[in-house]
């Protein structure tokens, strides 16, 4: 097939908003979409769904107990189910929550024989994204050692070599420096690890749990609700949140159709990518006028599951893992599981300046204390920071073939380059913002130099060396 780009969908990656839909990089390639089953016979193709992640009938139960043996029972057969290999099955343990989850449950609920062996990735040049004071707490409470491996260098010629070798954009940085803790996995004979992914998505809350409130006329806990948000360290919070995420959700379409373009004005007055030059698809609404579930903050927690974003950081992830031979399993997207958070009250997923309530309270005393009452994440800007530079910094940036094309304006890719440097040496506080954008546009430029012959992008360019897809 001519390899000729998808426009809008390099549009979408440019953004940073990659949308759950057929769409890839190449035009005329399309993706199976989630929970479908692609069909080939007599002569012909056709897909065919058996799943879909929708909220069902609400799950209500009189006391936080039950939610918490619910949740905990379901995790438990999640993780059993995980570990059937032809050895013993490595666990990948990071300190936060979900992955300490994961372990604790192995190790002290299920007393597996023999348990997975936790693998932890340490940063000791960025405290900011060192975790070992909480890593080896769950270790020591499951009566384990978890191997600590040092994160490898990230080169130019291997994110080049991604991007050619598996025809889209290379891994995030942060999945391509975990290459040595996969290498040690395989090393110490282990095919399997599990992971803590999907935690975050399923159980951190909205903060259309506003518009909820609202809509009980509780606006006394919905500015509570707000206040608590930003004590809790979310600074995106703000009080323009409870007019986004609680007054307009509620307000009737008539109502939003009038006040629409007023605040599409107001959004460009903010434009988020003054770079970007390829025209996206417009968006549909970001929460529909009655929810499908029993409330607005399910419905954003079952479109965020089911968001391109989410898929493509799982694919990033496993890619890097199979490069070295290990299959990563994720207990908490067992299907049971995403159907029961998706079922429960959102008060049970947030809960105060406590997100993931549900799963703190089944894990109980199975968790060290300064895992289970942790809010904090650790911070792996510096990672995005270091593949930029490994690229070539404002030479990369100053020479973009994708700015060539007309798809970015290299000037203000560049200018905003060159700010998140000079902002480096004040930490990942004030320069983390740039780097998800910084990252995003190199991963397509890697992908547009591997893929895009001579940067013809009229549809007659067939690769490299006249390569096929």
């Amino acid at each position: 097939m001519p390899r000729a780009p998808d426009r809008s969908t390099a549009a979408d990656y440019l953004a940073g908003e990659i949308r759950n839909g057929p769409g890839t990089l190449f035009r005329d390639v399309s993706r199976v979409p989630p929970g479908h089953t692609v069909i080939a016979e007599d002569g012909g193709v056709r897909l065919e769904r058996y799943w879909s992640a929708e909220p069902s009938t609400p799950l209500r139960y009189g006391r936080d107990e039950e939610y918490a043996a619910h949740c905990r029972d379901l995790l438990t057969r999640s993780v059993t189910a995980r570990l059937r290999a032809d050895r013993p099955a490595a666990a990948m343990l990071s300190g936060g929550l979900d992955s300490s989850a994961v372990v604790c449950i192995a190790h002290r609920v299920l007393r597996a024989a023999p348990p997975p062996r936790p693998f932890s990735m340490i940063y000791p040049d960025h405290p900011e994204s060192d975790e070992r004071p909480f890593l080896e707490a769950v270790a020591a409470h499951c009566g384990t050692t978890a191997v600590q491996v040092v994160p490898g260098p990230i080169t130019a010629s291997d994110l080049q070599r991604q991007a050619r070798e598996w025809a889209t954009t290379p891994s995030m940085p942060a999945d391509e420096m975990a290459g040595t803790l996969y290498a040690a996995m395989r090393e110490q004979g282990h095919r399997v690890a599990l992971t803590g992914a999907g935690g975050d998505f399923l159980f951190s809350g909205s903060p259309f749990q506003y518009a909820d409130m609202l809509r009980r006329w509780q606006p006394g806990a919905a500015v509570r609700s707000v206040v608590d948000d930003w004590r809790a360290g979310n600074g995106a919070v703000s009080p323009r949140a409870l007019l986004q995420a609680g007054v307009w959700p509620l307000l009737p379409r008539r109502a939003k159709d009038l006040l629409r373009p007023l605040a599409r004005r107001v959004a460009r007055m903010s434009d988020p990518s003054p770079w970007l030059r390829l025209e996206r698809r417009p968006d549909a609404a970001d929460v529909p006028d009655e929810p499908r579930g029993a409330s607005y903050a399910t419905e954003d927690v079952t479109r965020q599951l089911a968001s391109g974003m989410h898929a493509f950081f799982l694919e990033c992830a496993e890619r890097s893992a199979a490069r070295h031979h290990i299959e990563l399993r994720h207990p908490f997207l067992d299907v049971r599981l995403v159907q029961f958070a998706l079922d429960i009250p959102d008060e049970q997923r947030k809960r105060g300046r406590f997100t993931k309530f549900v799963l703190r309270e089944a894990l109980g005393a199975d968790l060290p204390d300064s895992v289970r009452y942790r809010r904090t994440k650790g911070d792996f800007a510096y990672a995005i920071a270091e593949a930029v530079e490994a690229l070539g910094g404002d030479a990369f940036f100053g020479a973009l073939r994708i700015a060539e094309a007309g798809w970015v304006d290299g000037g203000l890719v560049a200018a905003k380059y060159r700010l998140m440097q000079s902002q480096y040496p004040l930490g990942p506080d004030v320069y983390g913002d740039h780097v998800p954008t910084l990252w995003m546009i190199a991963a397509v430029e890697l992908w547009f130099r591997e893929n895009i012959a001579d940067g013809r992008i009229d549809g007659s360019a067939t690769g490299p060396a006249g390569a096929r897809i």
